[in-house]
């Protein structure tokens, strides 16, 4: 718990330097108005369309209000308990409680465990959470979710009557190639207008405010920018980036038994019991 407030300082300044080209969408009013009627909310949504960084404008709005909650992060339910005080407002950001591409048993377990604690200090303190989780994760297990806290209210990022409009899309790419000082083609933005969903869109202009440097043209070509992005990331995430490959090449779901010929290879979660996962991709 330490390690978490003393990091959170300098977090909290790289969040408020990514809040800079945050697009307010209506699904920012949407996060806003769910928090002031529920202590504990849930985003879904697939990966990059923009749960995250919903959650942390969230906080730093909340960090402004008068009172001003403090803010937090907890990776843990037994993180979580240990930072609340009962004495302070406290905004609390929990990324992937319950595993990443799929459910690690044993975190739904501990969140299920200490539900019934968390539901009493939400009832009594001054607490706001916000907690975010991959869809596919969610529908898959999401009865048995309904033990934890992270079934209170739920918004789905990906729903078609929350999906980002064609007006947001415009606003989010203009205002992060604002700071890039460069210009889309006249083409992509046309192709923005017309298409309807585009899942990763807000992760996709992350990509290009977070790295301007790497982009020598004055007109950007998204093709481009995805492929330097997976080139560095075949490069650096090599395993993770065969399985992007394996799950592509299988429709998104494949069996790591698959895997069992390789040389050396271990399995980072060792609570897998059922070997044939569909990826939150």
């Amino acid at each position: 718990m330490l390690f978490v407030l003393e990091f959170l300082p300098k977090t909290i300044e790289v969040w408020e330097k990514m809040d800079e080209v945050y697009f307010e969408t209506s699904m920012s009013s949407l996060v806003m108005n769910a928090l002031d009627s529920n202590n504990c909310v849930t985003l879904i949504g697939v990966s990059g369309e923009g749960k995250t960084i919903s959650a942390k404008h969230a906080a730093l709005q909340y960090r402004n209000k008068c009172p001003s909650f403090e803010i937090l992060e907890a990776f843990s339910p037994n993180e979580l308990i240990d930072s609340i005080n009962m004495d302070k407002h406290q905004f609390v950001i929990v990324n992937d409680p319950l595993g990443k591409p799929c459910l690690n048993e044993s975190y739904l377990e501990d969140w299920v465990l200490m539900t019934k604690r968390l539901r009493h200090f939400l009832t009594v303190g001054h607490i706001k959470i916000v907690a975010t989780i991959r869809k596919p994760l969610f529908k898959d297990n999401e009865i048995r979710i309904k033990e934890t806290i992270f079934r209170e209210y739920v918004i789905d990022f990906s729903s078609e009557i929350n999906r980002i409009s064609k007006e947001d899309k415009i606003g989010i790419i203009f205002k992060h190639m604002k700071r890039t000082g460069k210009c889309l083609d006249f083409n992509i933005i046309n192709q923005i207008k017309t298409d309807s969903y585009y899942p990763g869109f807000p992760l996709f202009c992350h990509f290009i405010s977070s790295n301007p440097n790497s982009y020598k043209n004055e007109t950007l070509d998204p093709c481009f920018i995805i492929i330097e992005e997976l080139k560095q990331f075949s490069t650096m995430e090599r395993f993770h980036y065969c399985c992007i490959v394996l799950a592509f090449m299988h429709e998104n779901e494949f069996d790591i038994n698959d895997l069992a010929a390789c040389a050396n290879i271990e399995f980072s979660d060792p609570n897998i019991t059922d070997t044939k996962k569909s990826l939150a991709l």
